[in-house]
């Protein structure tokens, strides 16, 4: 009878394990679906707000490039006029001094001053945003300047490269009529392609330029009011949710500063070599380098090779020049991206991401936002291993978050 008893409950016991197994499949796959569809409602969200989000995350990483010569700019200003070191003085001796002024009078005293000094201060940043941009403003018509010039010269040096290209056109067409291949049809083929899609093309190079415009106005409204409401040396909280925003901001601040650091040293050595060499165009290949040394691991296979077409129907340019126009900056890029940029990463390990983090991160980002997604990658994979390195603390499930966060390559505290 007793074994009989111990056998029913033994199968109670297999039983109510296989329930609780049951449960908690049907729980994790729940959890798992809910997931999945969150983060697609997350990336349909960013694709389909991206006119919106886009311009204002440029803005934001942009406000830690420009917010240093701001704040400096401040300082001086406030220095020249005084205002907020006399207003301080002034409401601390109306408020410490019961000479002129009883106890009713000395807080509304003080408070006065606090207000003239709050004032006084506000207008010094407005001055200096406002100086800054339109001193950022400048360097771009600068910029855009020495663009249409260098096009106009590459315009009239046209007729000259179009036989060289003509010359090389018909070397590669003799080339492959020796390997039996059709050049004409496919020259036919192309033709047509072209004068079918001709008025797209056009379409949509008028609407990209208009979204590009938009976009343009939008990240500088959004720089202005970024520069003007954000307070100068303010010191983060010691924890909290608030702290976690203080450490995004420091480390994305950081990263900013020193890349910036780095585009424009690569930029200078690639214009100096391109400029030795007497390549065309050379201003636009050094603006490209610059722009493309934040786009991790693709940037700077982009800026090596773009100035590659242009050297092949360049008259003027030698074999020799060629290959080292090609030759020095690649190994220029090299070495910063192997030694310069570890070396300088390194002194805060906290902003340093896995490599598999960077390419998942820049494949995602692309896909979502486009090229300018790609630019913007590193940063948002920054503040991504941050809140997951903070989950725990804010969320408290640290069975989820925990691992999460050492993908990142983040020493993740239990």
């Amino acid at each position: 009878m007793g074994d009989l008893i111990g056998m029913k409950d033994g199968a109670g016991d297999a039983t109510s394990d296989a329930e609780v197994q049951s449960k908690n499949s049907l729980l994790w796959i729940i959890a798992s679906s809910a997931a999945f569809m969150a983060m697609a409602t997350f990336c349909f969200g960013l694709f389909y707000f991206s006119r919106v989000l886009l311009p204002l995350t440029v803005a934001a990483l942009l406000s830690y490039v420009v917010e240093p010569p701001v704040n400096a700019l401040s300082r001086v200003l406030e220095k020249a006029c005084a205002c907020k070191r006399n207003t301080a003085k002034q409401g601390i001796g109306a408020a410490g001094s019961g000479r002129s002024y009883g106890t009713s009078d000395a807080v509304p005293a003080a408070e006065e001053s606090s207000t003239r000094s709050w004032c006084c201060y506000a207008s010094l940043r407005l001055v200096s945003v406002v100086v800054v941009l339109l001193l950022i403003l400048g360097v771009v018509i600068c910029v855009a300047l020495l663009l249409i010039n260098q096009s106009e010269i590459f315009v009239k040096d046209w007729p000259a490269m179009k036989s060289r290209a003509l010359s090389l056109t018909a070397a590669a067409t003799s080339v492959l009529s020796s390997h039996h291949i059709d050049v004409a049809d496919v020259e036919r083929h192309l033709l047509e392609w072209i004068k079918a899609k001709s008025e797209y093309i056009v379409t949509e190079s008028v609407a990209i330029g208009i979204n590009v415009t938009s976009a343009l106005v939008l990240t500088f409204l959004c720089l202005l009011f970024i520069l003007i409401t954000r307070q100068a040396d303010t010191k983060p909280p010691a924890m909290g949710v608030k702290s976690v925003w203080a450490e995004i901001d420091e480390q994305v601040r950081r990263y900013m500063v020193l890349q910036t650091f780095i585009s424009v040293l690569t930029a200078i050595a690639c214009g100096v070599i391109y400029i030795s060499l007497r390549v065309k165009l050379a201003f636009l290949f050094v603006l490209v380098t610059f722009l493309s040394n934040f786009v991790p691991n693709v940037g700077a296979l982009v800026a090596t090779w773009l100035p590659l077409p242009i050297l092949l129907i360049d008259p003027e340019m030698s074999y020799v020049r060629g290959f080292a126009a090609i030759a020095i900056p690649t190994a220029l890029h090299f070495g910063i991206g192997s030694i310069l940029s570890p070396l300088v990463f390194s002194w805060d390990k906290r902003i340093e991401l896995h490599p598999v983090i960077v390419l998942l991160t820049l494949g995602f980002w692309g896909m979502i936002w486009g090229v300018p997604g790609m630019v913007l990658s590193v940063p948002l994979a920054v503040v991504t291993r941050i809140l997951l390195n903070h989950a725990e603390r804010i969320c408290g499930s640290p069975r989820i978050f925990g691992p999460m966060a050492s993908i990142f390559n983040v020493d993740h505290s239990d």
